[in-house]
């Protein structure tokens, strides 16, 4: 992954905005994705400039790893070279051993199809830990007691000499690996997670190599969190509720160098985004009130001044920020802006004057002047 080479950290900090953008841009230049600066700017209250010149510093970057990690992927040896001959001569011979079994495989295939065919034990693995386990009240209770008992374990770490530190963590690590084997819940691996971020617990002085085991046992339970949180997001397409589900996977500290729950934190980020953007652009295509389409139809047809235009905007911005504060009237300003373009191309008019049309589409809508002209010749009477 680039990601892990670059440091979304000091780039959110060297622009001042969230690390959560920074992410979604890094994943977009790095998958050759485009990006729609209007919402990007919207949703974030930045201006689309400043967001335009972040992603191509980022695109820039990431193209010089790319082009570096394929460089060191494809030595061009002599030693190399004389790999891949030696290997297609193997493949040669195996080719023509294969040949001379071909007629028995045959047989042997048509033999096969009538029997049924073997569950793969490794598939069957799979498919089993993708069910969620069924809630089972005594096992509950009986897993519950476990977490209390590793919790009075490590509280009991206060206060003891080096050894005795050490003795107590290979007691957390047995206990941990025997509660591993049973169904968790995803509250109960949280929990079990979150035990293991006391920083009397973690600061703790004990034997290097039992803390480098206790330090695998945790990540093997951010592990099993991070897995039932996957599984659980699968099936939610409500940003608010994967929200609240990736917060699952935060302040584990010791747990975050588990990649998997880098992996997964990501994923569901990714989720997150292009839901926002999606439910972002429906609400703007499909949620356009009366006022909004006569403005359109207005501006399509020159039946309107700038000013006019303008505090119709402005008074409709109004309205919508009594209904949804979370935006600034600005950042309503333009969203009835794109509300009003997209309801200008979704018809047809009659432009007597395109000059007129042309300066209001310019001036109110803020289109750039060959954008401009191009949706006039669009609406101008067009067969749909």
């Amino acid at each position: 992954m680039l990601k892990e080479k670059l440091n979304i950290g000091i780039i959110a900090r060297t622009y001042g905005i969230s690390e959560e953008l920074i992410e979604g841009l890094v994943d977009a230049a790095e998958n050759k994705k485009p990006i729609n600066l209007k919402i990007i700017s919207m949703e974030y209250n930045i201006e689309e400039n400043k967001i335009k010149e972040m992603f191509e510093g980022i695109s820039s970057v990431i193209s010089k790893y790319q082009i570096q990690d394929k460089n060191e992927k494809n030595p061009e040896s002599k030693k190399e070279i004389k790999k891949q001959v030696q290997s297609r001569a193997k493949r040669k011979r195996v080719n023509s051993r294969k040949e001379r079994k071909s007629i028995n495989s045959k047989k042997e295939e048509s033999v096969s199809q009538k029997r049924p065919n073997p569950v793969d034990p490794k598939k069957e693995k799979t498919v089993s830990q993708k069910r969620p386990n069924p809630v089972d009240p005594k096992k509950v209770k009986i897993i519950d007691s476990k977490i209390n008992e590793i919790e009075s374990t490590i509280e009991s770490i206060k206060g003891k000499t080096t050894e005795e530190r050490t003795a107590i963590a290979l007691e957390i690590i047995k206990k941990t690996q025997s509660i591993k084997k049973l169904p968790l819940s995803l509250e109960q691996s949280r929990r079990l997670s979150l035990l293991y971020q006391r920083k009397f617990f973690v600061n703790s002085p004990m034997k290097p190599k039992v803390r480098k085991k206790l330090v695998d046992t945790v990540n093997e339970i951010a592990g099993v969190l991070a897995d039932q949180v996957d599984i659980k997001q699968t099936d939610i397409e409500d940003v608010n509720q994967l929200r609240e589900l990736k917060q699952q996977l935060t302040g584990l500290g010791y747990c975050n160098r588990n990649f998997q729950v880098t992996n997964i934190n990501g994923k569901i980020q990714r989720k997150i985004e292009k839901l926002t953007q999606a439910n972002l652009q429906n609400d703007l295509k499909n949620n356009i009130s009366e006022n909004i389409k006569t403005l359109a139809n207005s501006i399509a047809m020159g039946a309107i001044s700038i000013e006019e235009a303008n505090n119709i905007i402005e008074e409709e911005a109004k309205i919508e920020q009594a209904k949804n504060n979370k935006l600034n009237e600005e950042q309503h300003k333009k969203r009835i802006k794109i509300q009003v373009r997209e309801a200008i191309k979704e018809n047809s008019f009659h432009v007597k004057d395109e000059n007129v049309v042309e300066e209001l589409l310019q001036q109110v809508i803020e289109i750039p002047k060959e954008s401009a002209k191009k949706i006039i010749k669009q609406i101008s009477n067009e067969e749909r």
